[in-house]
């Protein structure tokens, strides 16, 4: 049976258009026995594979019957000679391109056909790469392959990584314990918060670091460990007040960015806030996953306390302190960290990295990246701002532990179009609805994240009672997020 059918316009022999009536005309049987099966397919392949006209040409097909007869005839003579032939290695370039382009034309580079993750990984394309196995589809995929679901850190490329696979798959019920996390790290007393905290009271603390940061704040971060959950906990603080907010937004509009020791580039901002932290903060962390080293690792953080633990747990992982399947990152309306670089490290190193975002935050969009027109895809090159980790977007006004959300897995990976960065959800906030697009950003599974502690986690937690003292802070917020909407044009 024919495996394909040709589509042509007219068929011209010796390009002029075939007739009877002018004795121009060749059948299939004639053109078999005049030039062979084997040249009248070199002839037509010749001839034109679209919907034009399709050209035989008789001094093709001669030419294909003489190119046979001497490939044929050097067959011959190469079999009669095999011992004379070079032996040994076949590690030259020419060999190696002779091997590559032989693979290619038989076949051997069809990575679709490779069924589990050694064979995809031990097979090569025709251009020496090795195929990608991907975990989300467990499938085999050639490099640059369009239904590949994976990102690039995704991909197993490596057969010694097929047995250390981590599938990142969202745990709401985790999220929801982690939102109390960040709520408690607003506080300058979270031992006293934690057990008013339901979700996550079997932690104790063991420290909690809070020193003065740029803007005349006070950047805060404490870990935790519990043992009835096997975890140990890192959580950061957000943006504490207004002067802190203008500071950060007019530095991340000012200054560039910085290199990550991990790898990529960060913005200054969110890197000092981190080292006023960390530098205090992190030999605590080591002492408590050298003393519990399998217990897991919950990293988390809302709006810039996201950026800070994007950081560190980039960090952790870059200076080898736990597996990766043993680290969790969940941050909560956290802007864009670095560059496409940074968020293509960070992946790599976190495989378990989730970023929480509600319908119109503002704040997920900030610093804005790099786009030819706005509502198209963000642009990766150039070392514009990029978000890093699988985004769990919840798009409804409201927001409780039991809310649809979407694992947001479209192109481009990270920026997915489909979810917050949609055109029709962010163009919600400029400006019609703003104090919607703020309040967003302060709630998350029901709560005020910011000022949860205040009410001693005994307030009416309600969106629409939370949202009512917005209008009251317009001023307090409108100038900073509209200093961020400038970045839209000037951003450097």
């Amino acid at each position: 049976w024919p495996i394909s059918v040709r589509a042509n316009g007219h068929i011209l022999l010796n390009s002029e258009k075939m007739s009877k009536s002018t004795g121009n005309f060749l059948t299939l049987e004639q053109a078999v026995e005049k030039f062979s099966a084997d040249g009248l397919r070199l002839a037509l392949a010749d001839a034109g594979d679209t919907i034009e006209d399709a050209n035989f040409v008789e001094k093709m097909a001669d030419g294909g019957i003489l190119k046979l007869y001497t490939l044929l005839e050097w067959l011959k003579e190469m079999i009669e000679t095999k011992d004379e032939l070079r032996s040994g290695s076949m590690e030259s370039f020419k060999d190696l391109v002779f091997i590559k382009y032989s693979n290619a034309w038989l076949g051997g580079n069809d990575c679709k056909d490779q069924s589990d993750c050694v064979s995809c990984t031990n097979h090569k394309t025709w251009s020496g790469e090795n195929c990608r196995w991907c975990p989300q589809d467990m499938a085999c995929h050639a490099q640059g392959s369009l239904v590949n679901k994976c990102s690039r850190t995704e991909n197993i490329v490596n057969p010694d990584d097929c047995d250390k696979i981590v599938h990142a798959k969202y745990d709401k019920n985790l999220a929801h314990k982690m939102i109390y996390l960040c709520a408690l790290a607003y506080s300058d007393d979270v031992a006293k918060y934690i057990p008013k905290a339901s979700e996550v009271d079997t932690f104790h603390l063991v420290k909690q670091v809070t020193k003065p940061c740029s803007g005349g704040a006070l950047c805060s971060g404490f870990v935790a460990v519990s043992h009835a959950e096997k975890a140990i906990a890192i959580s950061f603080r957000g943006t504490q007040h207004f002067k802190q907010l203008v500071n950060e937004v007019l530095r991340i509009l000012v200054e560039p960015k910085k290199s990550f020791e991990a790898g990529g580039q960060v913005q200054v901002y969110f890197s000092d806030a981190l080292d006023v932290v960390w530098n205090d903060l992190q030999k605590y962390v080591n002492e408590e996953m050298n003393s519990y080293p399998t217990y897991k690792v919950w990293v988390t953080g809302h709006s810039l306390g996201g950026a800070l633990a994007s950081l560190a747990s980039t960090l952790i992982m870059y200076n080898g302190k736990t597996t990766k399947d043993n680290l969790m990152l969940y941050t909560f309306g956290q802007p864009r960290v670095g560059n496409y670089d940074y968020a293509f490290t960070h992946d790599g190193l976190v495989p378990l990295s989730f970023r929480v975002t509600h319908y119109r935050d503002i704040v997920v969009h900030l610093p804005t990246c790099k786009t030819l027109v706005p509502g198209t895809p963000c642009i990766a090159l150039g070392g514009w701002p990029y978000h890093h980790g699988k985004e769990i977007f919840y798009g409804s006004e409201i927001m409780t532990k039991s809310s649809p959300y979407k694992t947001c897995e479209g192109l481009p990976h990270n920026e997915d179009l489909g979810c917050s960065n949609n055109p029709a959800v962010w163009s919600k906030c400029l400006p019609i609805e703003l104090l919607a697009c703020i309040d967003d950003h302060k709630q998350y599974f029901g709560i005020s994240v910011g000022t949860w502690w205040k009410n001693q986690g005994k307030g009416n937690t309600s969106a629409m009672n939370i949202s009512s003292g917005s209008h009251q802070l317009l001023s307090f917020y409108i100038i900073p997020f509209l200093l961020f909407f400038a970045s839209l044009f000037f951003y450097i």
